[in-house]
């Protein structure tokens, strides 16, 4: 006779002898998938970044191609023009149809990109003259990439606000800020080698690989999506009920209503978790903390990508190698 401590295999399956082991095994298995589900959340914004951060590495040769200083701050400014209006849109898009969306916005940067490929590959057939159709082609990718990159930072974030609650949340944020600095580190180490080695248009070509891999991750996430999984907590975001409500999966799902404390009563912000009653002032709180935090990102932190942009140039200008100036770029976004 097994006992409760002996493993029992039944039916194919391994079941422990005791239902506290087998909790354990439920919620490892169910982290690795949660977890795996994060890691293609990171994965889709692994194009865009690519892209716009390989501008910064490529500047001194772009400049000593004849690039002006003005054309190289409007360039440079491109990705960021779309940023203003197109995020609000890309988000209502989201609460409509977060799969569809979820895959157009990779596949809108792929295709950005491509067709700078073809622009540049049309001024490599001109001997390296820009004619106007060539320019015009570079616009226009310019344009589809600025306007489809202002959603991968609404994807990324909707998605990680679905999979994850509480502290868990809170370490998806830090994986996607360490990714993010991790990839303009590979990003300001790589480009001028790739440059050095095979010019502008390999430097194009090369990056439609990150791309084509957020487009991957970006449908693999989409078909892992489930509406709603038998026997969780489906949190709104929305007490109304309206298109603003998405399933997300509770990690603490254990409270059960006969554990409620006599001061709690119902959210007004969540039919599905209660709290306080100071949560009736929970809205006002979370809407000024977001513009404090708008704020706050716009002027520190748009300095900094502002000046990281010119970054390379001033160090090839002191002296340094383009590779070089790569390289201290690189371990500085790593420290």
């Amino acid at each position: 006779q097994p006992t409760s401590t002996t493993d029992i295999i039944s039916d194919g399956h391994l079941e422990l002898g005791t239902s506290k082991d087998a909790r354990h095994i439920d919620r490892l298995q169910e982290g690795c998938r949660v977890w795996g589900r994060v890691l293609l959340v990171l994965c889709i914004g692994l194009g865009s970044h690519c892209s716009k951060n390989a501008l910064a590495p490529a500047a001194p040769v772009l400049e000593s191609e004849g690039m002006s200083p003005l054309l190289y701050s409007l360039v440079a400014a491109s990705p960021q023009l779309g940023a203003i209006v197109a995020p609000m849109l890309w988000g209502l898009a989201y609460t409509r149809n977060e799969r569809l969306v979820q895959v157009l916005v990779p596949l809108g940067d792929l295709m950005g990109q491509a067709v700078l490929c073809i622009g540049f590959a049309m001024i490599a057939g001109a001997s390296g003259t820009p004619t106007f159709e060539a320019r015009a082609v570079l616009c226009a990718g310019l344009v589809i990439f600025s306007l489809f990159r202002a959603g991968v930072g609404v994807v990324q974030h909707a998605a990680l606000a679905r999979l994850l609650t509480g502290q868990r949340l809170l370490e998806g944020f830090v994986a996607m800020i360490f990714s993010g600095h991790l990839i303009v580190a590979a990003c300001h180490w790589w480009v001028p080698r790739i440059v050095s080695d095979s010019g502008l248009l390999g430097l194009q070509l090369s990056l439609l690989a990150p791309n084509g891999a957020s487009v991957a991750a970006a449908g693999a996430l989409a078909a892992r999506w489930a509406s709603a999984e038998p026997g969780r907590k489906v949190r709104s975001l929305s007490s109304s009920g309206s298109f603003l409500s998405f399933p997300l999966i509770d990690e603490d799902s254990d409270t059960s209503p006969s554990h409620k404390s006599p001061k709690q009563q119902q959210c007004n912000m969540s039919a599905a978790y209660d709290c306080c009653d100071s949560c009736a002032k929970e809205k006002v709180h979370s809407e000024r903390a977001i513009w404090l935090l708008g704020l706050w990102r716009g002027l520190l932190l748009g300095l900094l990508h502002a000046f990281l942009s010119v970054t390379n140039d001033l160090l090839v200008s002191l002296g340094l190698t383009r590779t070089g100036a790569g390289s201290v770029v690189a371990v500085n976004q790593m420290l």
